[in-house]
């Protein structure tokens, strides 16, 4: 079972989405919002983990319209994946 970031819906978003994630290891794992300047402006999700399929929800708050990249960070590998805000 390949990792991966496999869906965010919908995309853009308005005000809440679906990421719908697979891992393929168990182990520390997070999923955070960066900006395009490489800033962190969200932790989304942060946990010990074991391998399998996840969905986690996603509420904008108050970010700003623009791009974004959600980044999932396992033990081993690094997934990105653009996320646009738009209101």
């Amino acid at each position: 079972l390949p990792a991966s970031l496999a869906l965010i819906r919908p995309n853009p978003v308005e005000t809440t989405a679906e990421i719908d994630l697979t891992l393929s290891e168990s182990g520390f794992t997070s999923l955070t919002l960066i900006d395009l300047s490489g800033r962190k402006v969200a932790t989304i999700w942060e946990a010990d983990v074991v391998k399998g399929f996840y969905t986690k929800i996603f509420v904008v708050g108050t970010l700003s319209n623009g791009e974004y990249f959600l980044q999932l960070k396992t033990p081993n590998e690094l997934f990105a994946k653009k996320l646009l805000i738009s209101r």
